[in-house]
């Protein structure tokens, strides 16, 4: 009896570490990090964001045959800077594919774990 309380125990602690944020929540806690950041965070994290796009975009296109002119991407990232969770919107074979390259290849280490940051991309000026 002893031993399935200690489970119960464990598998509630499990999940209640593990978070469902809606792309809304995650978008949010994202601008609130980024926003926090110093000058020098700042700028590693764009040069990280501004690498990503120059290389995901044209393999993107290629890839699909298409192109969002308007896409947000968000990711919560662990603490050797990879990808761990990641929102989006909108639904088309373009996001998907830029998700499936940010995985592969998009590191930043934040100062804080997991840290969440966000491309919002839009053509429009």
């Amino acid at each position: 009896m002893k031993w399935m309380f200690f489970l119960l125990v464990l598998m509630g602690t499990a999940s209640a570490q593990t978070t469902d944020l809606s792309f809304d929540q995650a978008l949010s806690k994202a601008h609130s990090m980024e926003s926090s950041l110093g000058q020098q965070d700042t700028y590693r994290l764009m040069k990280a964001q501004g690498e990503l796009l120059g290389k995901a975009i044209p393999v993107c296109i290629n890839r699909t045959g298409s192109f969002a002119e308007i896409f947000t991407v968000v990711v919560s990232l662990d603490a050797s800077g990879k990808v761990d969770q990641v929102w989006h919107q909108p639904e088309n074979a373009f996001v998907a594919c830029f998700l499936s390259e940010m995985k592969r290849q998009f590191s930043y280490i934040g100062d804080k774990t997991p840290f969440y940051t966000a491309i919002e991309y839009t053509t429009n000026n």
